[in-house]
């Protein structure tokens, strides 16, 4: 067996492992992004991705790291970097692994017994304002857009819950 070729089990495991290894960005430094570094990394993972056999799974992946992107300078998230990286990739699945992953991101809450959604349309507004600052990136503006409507849907269901507690005591 030639070791200098990858099988796709092996090529399988080092992609999960590469994946599943990185916290920080590649590129990220401070709170800029170096975009050349980020697509070449982001490339090479798809590629192992791909010769393995698992696209879907890699993106999810590569949208979870994308998730811990820094804010841009244009006070908006995620960076113009990433928001050029989830345009030029094009995936539904980098999409749908930035949304889940920004989604758990937010832990654990707390609130008052008769609090409603406020939290989350706080959430909801912010998302708003970064969907606006990225509307220049459709595919970004879009995933801003669904995640603004889950926090808004999440307010009105903790507010029908705090009203029937109310209702209730």
């Amino acid at each position: 067996r030639n070791p200098s070729k990858h099988d796709g089990k092996s090529s399988g495991k080092l992609a999960y492992s590469v994946l599943s290894n990185f916290r920080q960005l590649p590129g990220h430094i401070e709170q800029n992004v170096d975009a050349k570094k980020l697509s070449l990394w982001v490339d090479a993972a798809r590629k192992l991705g791909e010769e393995s056999g698992h696209t879907v799974i890699t993106d999810i992946y590569v949208g979870h790291l994308f998730a811990h992107s820094p804010f841009d300078q244009d006070g908006g998230w995620p960076h113009r970097a990433i928001r050029d990286e989830i345009e030029r990739i094009g995936s539904d699945d980098l999409q749908r692994g930035i949304y889940t992953e920004r989604r758990n991101m937010r832990g654990v809450t707390t609130r008052g017994m008769y609090d409603g959604g406020d939290q989350e349309r706080e959430l909801s507004e912010k998302y708003k304002d970064w969907q606006s600052k990225a509307s220049a990136w459709p595919r970004t503006s879009d995933l801003l857009g669904a995640l603004a409507q889950s926090w808004e849907r999440d307010a009105v269901d903790h507010d029908v819950d705090a009203e029937q507690r109310k209702l209730k005591s």
